[in-house]
C-alpha cells in the first residue's frame, strides 16, 4: 500500500502555487504594489512572471521563452534573486531588473536554490549538477545512469529531493525512457542516494518549510490521465 496521503484540493491551484501552469498571456508589466515576496509562476513556453497576489499585478521577468525546457523558476531563499532556465541557467534580480548567465547550454534548466543561497543544483535531462553562484563552479553529481534528475527541490535541511525518470539502458547506443517514475533523495555530495516512492509515475516534488515533508503529484496510467496532490515523510 502507498504510504503517501491525499490532499482534497484542486490540482490545478497546486500546478499555479508551484510555477509549472499552462499557457496564460500577461495582462500588465506593472511591478507587484506589495513588499512581501510576490508569487513566481513559470509558464511553459512563454514567460516567467511576479504575480501580486493581492492585486493580481504582475511583472515580466523573461519572456519569449522558446520551449518547454525554458523557464523552471525559483526563488532564492531571501526573495531577492530568481533562477531559471533559458539556454542555461540565469540569475534575474527583480530590484535591479538585471540579469546573468550562469553556466551556458541549451539542454540547462530546473534549477533549485540551496538553503544559504550560495549554490544551484539542477539538470540537463538526463544528470544532476550543482554550481556556486558567485563564481560559478558546475560539477556533476553521480547517479545511476538509469535514472534521469528531473525537477530537482532542495529542502531547508540541505537534502536535494528529484523526480527520477527510469532509463532502459540496454540498447548499445544510447538510454531511453521507461515512462516510469519515482521521488527520490539525495545529499550534494552525492550520498545517501534514497528512492522514496513506489507508485508508478510520481513527479513535481516540493519541500515543506521545515524540511520534514515533501509534496508532489501521482499520475495514473491510463487514457483518463488522472493526477492527484500527494504528501510524505523526509524518510518516506
Amino acid at each position: 500500500m502507498p504510504r503517501g496521503n491525499r490532499i482534497a484540493f484542486p490540482l490545478a491551484f497546486l500546478c499555479f502555487a508551484l510555477a509549472s501552469c499552462g499557457h496564460a498571456g500577461v495582462t500588465s508589466d506593472r511591478p507587484p504594489a506589495r513588499t512581501e515576496p510576490a508569487i513566481l509562476v513559470s509558464v511553459f513556453s512563454d514567460a516567467v512572471l511576479l504575480v501580486d497576489p493581492a492585486t493580481g499585478a504582475r511583472q515580466t521577468i523573461a519572456s519569449g521563452l522558446g520551449d518547454y525546457q525554458r523557464g523552471y523558476a525559483s526563488w532564492d531563499p531571501k526573495h531577492r534573486q530568481i533562477a531559471f532556465g533559458d539556454g542555461g541557467i540565469v540569475v534575474a534580480d527583480p530590484g535591479s531588473g538585471s540579469s546573468r548567465t550562469l553556466v551556458k547550454g541549451r539542454e540547462l534548466s530546473m534549477p533549485a536554490w540551496s538553503p544559504d543561497g550560495e549554490s544551484i543544483a539542477y539538470g540537463d535531462g538526463i544528470s544532476l549538477w550543482m554550481t556556486a553562484v558567485d563564481p560559478p563552479n558546475p560539477y556533476r553529481v553521480a547517479v545511476p545512469a538509469i535514472l534521469a534528475p528531473l525537477e530537482m527541490a532542495w529542502s531547508s535541511t540541505g537534502v536535494i529531493a528529484f523526480e527520477g525518470l527510469e532509463l532502459d539502458c540496454s540498447m548499445v547506443t544510447r538510454c531511453v525512457s521507461t515512462g516510469s517514475s519515482e521521488i527520490w533523495t539525495i545529499l550534494p555530495d552525492g550520498t545517501g542516494l534514497t528512492r522514496l516512492t513506489h507508485l508508478g509515475h510520481a513527479e513535481k516534488p516540493k519541500w515543506s518549510p521545515d524540511g520534514r515533508r515533501l509534496v508532489f503529484v501521482r499520475t495514473y496510467p491510463g487514457s483518463a490521465h488522472r493526477s492527484e496532490a500527494w504528501t510524505l515523510s523526509a524518510e518516506g
